[in-house]
């Protein structure tokens, strides 16, 4: 089921002033059976940032292969021109990659604090597949303007607001994937969509990656 393109072509993209992510289009030979597959798994209420719910697959012997590849690609590829450090250290290649899959569906009003403003991930580098064909929004980058001052708005964070100022986005693209640094603040593009029944009947579906020195 997650057999990869075998004419996927990596390109770079600026998503901050000196800073690439990598952007993969056509990424999975069968988007539409794995997104079908994946809305079919046992979602769960998520932890912390993430304003929705998260599942993982098992016995998927495709899906580690393709998590394995991502990874292969980071080490060999990424990690040369990317410089990247931990702890005052340079990372020089990943030995785990996670993977799930997510749903965002918290209406606007129901978001704990901290998730209506842009984050830092705690992993060195993420990777995200766009897994919706109707637009349901990508991911937008930011700098921080103002160190003191928090969101005091109801819902999703806006392209400008509360001591953020947005300097980059990577578009939502049917299956995209997307890998870049952990540590440029970023947010989720969520529309109103998520005030509709559209939350429901046709969810913001991503696969997540998850890097781990």
């Amino acid at each position: 089921m997650f057999a990869l393109n075998p004419a996927i072509r990596p390109q770079m993209a600026p998503i901050a002033p000196g800073v690439p992510a990598i952007i993969i289009d056509n990424f999975y030979q069968h988007p539409e059976a794995i997104r079908e597959a994946a809305l079919a798994q046992a979602f769960q209420p998520a932890t912390a940032m993430y304003p929705g719910r998260l599942a993982t697959f098992s016995g998927q012997p495709s899906l580690l292969k393709a998590v394995e590849w991502v990874k292969t690609f980071v080490n060999q590829q990424l990690l040369p021109r990317i410089p990247l450090t931990r702890d005052g250290e340079r990372v020089t290649r990943f030995e785990t990659l996670t993977t799930d899959f997510g749903i965002v569906d918290t209406l606007p009003q129901d978001l704990a604090p901290t998730q209506r403003a842009p984050h830092v991930d705690p992993a060195p580098i993420f990777g995200i597949v766009y897994l919706n064909q109707e637009e349901r929004g990508g991911t937008a980058f930011f700098r921080k303007t103002d160190a003191e001052q928090q969101p005091d708005r109801e819902g999703y964070f806006a392209e400008r607001d509360a001591g953020f100022e947005k300097v980059g986005r990577i578009e939502g693209v049917f299956n995209r994937l997307a890998i870049y640094p952990g540590f440029i603040w970023h947010s989720a593009e969520v529309g109103d969509w998520i005030k509709s029944d559209a939350r429901v009947r046709s969810p913001r579906l991503t696969q997540r990656l998850v890097f781990v020195d």
